[in-house]
């Protein structure tokens, strides 16, 4: 890792473990992830970033590349969350897209849901999340 990236990355560690400890502590099951979306939401804000909420339609369902199979399933009030940082580079600099989802799987029948707590260097707990498991700790 670029010695600039790294240094900015230890300089927002607290946050940064702050933020993806709340995430795992929030519900957000499928169709459950508007808390997650909205708690995403303010720390974009708070760290002065632009973003974007945009609704999903239930109409989605019309997308010829629609593909969810959980017939029950809605949209209305749920969205999907948008945000852009611009590069240093200037024209024809490349980017990087970031891309991820905020629902999680549920915990395993028998199993206990824990809450998130430092484990060495990893964040353990909550649900067994897919995208957000183990944030790093300071």
């Amino acid at each position: 890792m670029n010695a600039t990236l790294s240094a900015a990355v230890r300089r927002r560690s607290d946050e940064v473990v702050r933020l993806l400890s709340d995430l795992i502590r929030i519900q957000s099951l499928s169709g459950q992830e508007e808390a997650a979306v909205q708690r995403t939401a303010t720390a974009l804000e708070q760290s002065g970033i632009a973003h974007e909420l945009v609704s999903i339609p239930d109409t989605i369902r019309e997308d010829a590349d629609y593909s969810y199979p959980e017939a029950n399933l809605r949209y209305a009030g749920r969205h999907n969350l948008y945000a852009r940082v611009p590069g240093a580079g200037g024209d024809g600099a490349r980017s990087v897209i970031l891309q991820t989802h905020l629902d999680v799987v549920p915990v395993a029948a028998g199993r206990r849901r824990s809450s998130p707590r430092c484990a060495t260097a990893l964040s353990m707990g909550g649900e067994r999340a897919t995208a957000r498991a183990r944030p790093p700790c300071s």
